[in-house]
């Protein structure tokens, strides 16, 4: 159910988006094209008004004078007709060339050159009977003459619809390179004519037809992006509800490089890190019962001999006892250090300081030891200080451990050497013992807990296996690493590097 929902919402999220897109292209190309063929119409009117201009042009030349046009509407309705207007039909046959033929005239205008003549035009303002009905409008001059409006040299209104000038939609007029008036048109802000209204129509039915094409597209690509976008979340919820049950080594195949391949890669690797923890949680538990198994059951067989009277209840016995329980308190609180190290808990009061006093002094607390095991603790330390960030007690801590670790398995007559020194922006602490040493492949597991390199080792010999672990804590703690290698005197080599306190002086 969560998957068919997660697709359905991505599905739903895409289309929506494409949808909103598609609709505000439309609204903006829709109302982009409407503005364009508005601005088309006005340029075309524009260009219709070249006949109407050389007619104004030629009336003035022959009349001087706009005074007979603002008495007379119907000359200026004829004046202004459209240049494919039909012209009037009721000039007699027999009239002189004059001004009237230059409507009958589909020539007219003449070429325009000075001429020392000036014709006289008909009368327009009272023609013939047989004429009046010649001079109303044809139903073409609508288109532009309600819209015009003349005006004289100095601006004023003549006739036409218009009373003010608009300086941007005005042609102006001139006889004889002089300035007689100005024709204004007055510009349209929607189509009107019928021709106009079905083109615009048109294309916003192609507009709509092409908006409807690509929502189904978008609608199909949805569908398919969703489905493909849900495939790795399906296999990662899968895997998910596989690590809930404790299958921690499910795989997932990672299909790409993008976000999705880089969470795929990411669950493959803690579904590994999960396995790991797993197993090594069991074998922690293993090797806990097995180090609590051999002190437990030799105390018992102890204390059950004493019962029995096999041996006999006199300090030899007690004190065998004694280190019984004293082995097993160890361990219990090596195990303790261990887990309050790994889990981070334990209390780290760090100060600058200079540590080759803490290695002094720890060194100086085991040379007793040491030459009774007969074993040469040699120390060369730099003769500058080694200032870091350090607490005193957890190094010390460290130290023991190691050093107790050489006593434990360093043969008689051998050697350890420690030595420190500084190196750039770090301090390096290394030590060195002597045989037995280690094979170079089970080096790297010297510092997990509970690890022995021999698996007959006995605990006479040594603890648990838990004092390196202690120490590779404590050197994460100070943000140090530590690593083993053989070692020149042929034990265990052990490199502990520190970082160097900045702000300490000599």
């Amino acid at each position: 159910m969560f998957r068919r929902q997660l697709k359905f919402k991505l599905f739903l999220i895409f289309l929506a988006t494409v949808a909103l897109v598609i609709a505000l292209m439309l609204v903006m190309m829709n109302w982009s094209f409407k503005r364009g063929f508005v601005d088309y119409l006005n340029q075309s009117d524009k260009t219709q008004l070249t006949p109407v201009v050389e007619r104004l042009e030629d009336y003035y030349a022959s009349h001087d004078s706009w005074d007979d046009l603002q008495q007379n509407p119907n000359i200026w309705r004829e004046l202004t007709r459209p240049a494919d207007a039909e012209p009037p039909a009721h000039m007699p046959p027999h009239r002189e060339a004059g001004f009237g033929d230059r409507f009958n005239n589909p020539s007219w205008p003449p070429p325009r050159h000075p001429s020392p003549m000036r014709m006289e035009p008909p009368d327009f303002a009272n023609p013939p009977a047989s004429d009046r009905t010649a001079i109303a409008p044809k139903s073409t001059s609508l288109e532009l003459g309600p819209r015009l409006s003349l005006f004289d040299s100095k601006r004023q209104h003549i006739i036409g619809r218009a009373s003010k000038m608009n300086d941007a939609n005005c042609t102006p007029l001139h006889n004889d390179w002089q300035l007689i008036g100005w024709l204004s048109i007055e510009p349209v802000s929607t189509p009107s004519q019928s021709r106009d209204l079905a083109f615009v129509q048109q294309q916003a039915n192609n507009l709509y037809i092409i908006a409807a094409i690509a929502l189904l597209i978008a609608a199909l690509v949805s569908v398919i992006l969703a489905r493909r976008l849900l495939q790795p979340i399906s296999a990662l919820t899968a895997g998910a509800r596989s690590l809930t049950q404790g299958n921690y080594e499910t795989q997932i195949e990672v299909s790409g490089k993008d976000e999705l391949g880089q969470l795929a890669e990411d669950f493959n690797i803690l579904s590994n890190t999960l396995a790991a923890n797993e197993s090594a949680r069991r074998r922690w538990i293993a090797d806990i019962s097995h180090e609590l198994r051999t002190p437990l059951a030799v105390l018992r067989g102890e204390v059950e001999a004493l019962q029995d009277g096999v041996r006999p209840t006199d300090d030899k016995s007690l004190q065998s006892l004694h280190s019984e329980v004293g082995q097993l308190n160890k361990l219990v609180d090596d195990l303790y250090q261990l887990s309050l190290s790994d889990l981070g808990a334990l209390n780290y009061q760090k100060v600058e300081q200079n540590i080759s006093d803490v290695i002094e002094q720890t060194c100086d607390s085991f040379r007793a030891r040491f030459n009774n095991a007969n074993i040469e603790l040699k120390l060369k330390l730099a003769n500058e200080p080694l200032w870091a960030l350090a607490d005193s007690e957890r190094i010390s801590q460290l130290l023991h451990n190691l050093l107790e670790n050489t006593l434990r398995y360093t043969d008689s007559g051998g050697s350890m050497e420690i030595s420190g020194h500084v190196d750039g922006t770090q301090i390096q602490i290394d030590i060195h013992d002597s045989a037995p040493g280690v094979e170079q492949a089970l080096l790297p597991r010297l510092f997990d807990p509970l690890y022995r390199t021999e698996a007959s080792r006995n605990r006479a010999r040594g603890g648990a296996g838990l004092g390196l672990a202690i120490v590779r804590n404590i050197v994460s703690a100070h943000q140090g690493e530590i690593d083993a290698q053989p070692s020149h005197l042929g034990g265990v080599w052990i490199r502990i590097t520190l970082p160097k306190a900045t702000g300490a002086t000599a």
